[in-house]
């Protein structure tokens, strides 16, 4: 006689992954981007709310570029349109004067792949069998969610840094990529750096100890003139930072932008609105100033620490989740962006 049953265990399966994928979707990325200085000012701090994940959705471009580097995309690719001239029809006429309008190349496009973060939960029916205590079952649960969102901060706070070529180029893009300290060479979103000036980032060299007047030529370098556009984050090594702190004389009276002073992580101000911290991933010797018009930060809202379902692993008890979040570090204007490099403190 043949019968089914629906079992306690394939009930909370069902029970667990509902409840896994609504705590991942309406918190993981909240806090995960808030894990480190970097992340959390990328994604926009205190500025805006982004735990429900609709940041874009009542905001008009301009107010994005001041408040977040986050953008939703989908498609196969990332694609960035990009101004590499300026129009050159405007001018100076008298009354009765003509303008020549023609059309002009003024802008071209970037293309980056998307990279794929991925890790899962893991349950063990043996072990969920030695107790009928859903109590129990639940914190191993949180145990294993909390093991995975340590795990991908980790991921995206290393990968920030570097440039792309982990695990085979697999891994995002990060600020060696497209803040180089060699600007002038190198291929990014297809385009190559030594054949398009408008594509490079700013560097300048330090030559030795940092110094407050080669702080100031890279940020008012990577300035667009004195106005508005101008780097809002510093970030660089713990040996820099605290050169940094040297210089100042009194650093609990440095911040005083009451919004900026609730920043739950260490920093000063630099011309009384720019963030100074330091982060442990940032590579040796290098200082980085930063804006949000500069860079974005990529995510696929479909694939936004998307969860699937438990399924057993093969040949075992073991029933496995995994997770997935899809986004890529892309420069959109690499001119607000710079690098200090060849800081030899520490």
């Amino acid at each position: 006689m043949a019968f089914t049953q629906t079992s306690d265990t394939q009930v909370r399966d069902n029970v667990f992954t509902l409840a896994l994928s609504a705590f991942i979707k309406e918190r993981m990325f909240d806090q995960v981007t808030k894990a480190s200085a970097l992340l959390r000012w990328m994604a926009g701090g205190d500025v805006i709310d982004i735990s429900e994940n609709q940041l874009m959705a009542d905001l008009p471009p301009e107010t994005l570029d001041e408040k977040t580097a986050l953008v939703p995309l989908t498609g196969s690719r990332i694609e960035i349109l990009l101004e590499m001239g300026r129009n050159d029809t405007v001018k100076w006429v008298s009354p009765w004067e003509a303008v020549d309008v023609e059309n002009q190349e003024l802008y071209t496009r970037a293309y980056f792949d998307w990279k794929n973060m991925m890790g899962g939960v893991a349950l063990s029916e043996i072990e969920e069998g030695m107790t009928d205590d859903d109590a129990v079952i639940e914190k191993m649960a949180a145990a294993q969610i909390k093991s995975l969102k340590k795990a991908m901060v980790y991921q995206l706070q290393s990968a920030v840094f570097l440039d792309g070529s982990a695990n085979a180029g697999k891994a995002a893009s990060g600020l060696q990529s497209f803040v180089a300290s060699d600007p002038t060479t190198g291929t990014v979103g297809g385009i190559n750096r030594a054949n398009n000036a408008a594509w490079r980032n700013i560097q300048v060299a330090c030559g030795g100890g940092l110094s407050v007047a080669k702080m100031r030529t890279t940020y008012h370098n990577a300035s667009n003139g004195n106005s508005v556009e101008t780097p809002q984050f510093i970030i660089t090594t713990q040996n820099a930072f605290e050169a940094y702190e040297v210089f100042l004389s009194t650093p609990e009276r440095i911040v005083q932008n009451k919004r900026l002073a609730n920043l739950d992580f260490e920093h000063y101000l630099f011309k009384n609105k720019c963030v100074v911290t330091w982060d442990g991933n940032c590579p040796a010797q290098l200082m980085y100033f930063l804006a949000k018009q500069g860079f974005k930060w990529a995510f696929n809202p479909k694939l936004n620490f998307k969860m699937r379902t438990f399924a057993y692993k093969t040949g075992s008890m073991v029933k496995e989740a995994p997770v997935v979040f899809q986004c890529e570090f892309v420069p959109v204007e690499p001119r607000r962006l710079a690098v200090l490099t060849g800081i030899t403190n520490g």
